[in-house]
């Protein structure tokens, strides 16, 4: 955790910073080495400037203070955004109302004004897509959740808390561990009876696979989907 002594040391002078020319002159490095490449992409073809503003938001949870990872983030998302003549926003992802933590918000709007990175769109200053907490968004959610439930792009899931501690603790042991812990089990079976009064969550229907992508910085992307099969239930999930 990074105190305030150490960030307002870090930031205690504001750097002369131009996008433009820091992509000019970085283009000119990369042309005395052309063969300097990153996953077979010239380095220049990362620097292109947008063509029209761009709105990028910084988007914290306020369950604990900023420290400086996010706040790396909020600084490319400002330099992008002003120098091309956009907009920078301010969303909070508060929907996890149980790990929020008090004075947190508040320390978000004192960060970024102490460093200078002014906020055109936010819970605090309003604009036209408000509202800016992700809390007050959820008859948005609930609208389109249910257009990929009856489209059949999502399904409701019903399985225990203690199912699921079950099966992540299973996929660590897989040889190498893996972060993929459900098996669909609630895809593929009925429902509980009464259903309707029992907890569930959302979740996507992934496709049997995923179409092979070029990512500028990592090159070819192929992640196929995965489902932990190594401890499975066929007993019913409640």
């Amino acid at each position: 955790m990074w105190s305030s002594r150490v960030l307002r040391r870090l930031y205690s002078t504001k750097p002369k910073f131009s996008l433009k020319k820091s992509a000019r002159s970085s283009t000119t490095e990369n042309k005395t080495d052309s063969s300097h490449t990153h996953s077979g992409h010239h380095h220049k073809h990362l620097l292109a400037q947008p063509a029209s503003p761009v709105r990028a938001r910084f988007a914290p949870s306020p369950t604990g203070f900023l420290h400086l990872g996010s706040l790396r983030t909020a600084l490319y998302n400002y330099l992008i955004a002003k120098s091309t003549g956009g907009a920078f926003l301010l969303r909070l992802e508060d929907t996890d109302q149980n790990r929020l933590i008090q004075g947190a918000e508040e320390n978000i709007y004192q960060t970024l004004h102490w460093l200078g990175l002014k906020i055109d769109e936010g819970p605090e200053k309003g604009g036209k897509f408000a509202p800016y907490r992700q809390s007050e968004r959820t008859a948005i959610y609930q609208k389109y959740i249910q257009v990929l439930l009856d489209k059949g792009l999502a399904y409701r899931c019903y399985c225990s808390k203690d199912r699921l501690n079950q099966l992540r603790d299973s996929a660590r042991l897989l040889k190498p561990p893996t972060t993929v812990s459900y098996d669909r089990y609630c895809l593929s079976h009925e429902l509980p009876q009464d259903s309707s009064e029992l907890p569930y969550t959302i979740r996507f229907k992934s496709p049997d696979s995923y179409p092979v992508f070029t990512d500028l910085l990592h090159g070819e992307i192929n992640h196929q989907p995965q489902v932990n099969m190594t401890d499975r239930r066929y007993e019913d999930p409640r």
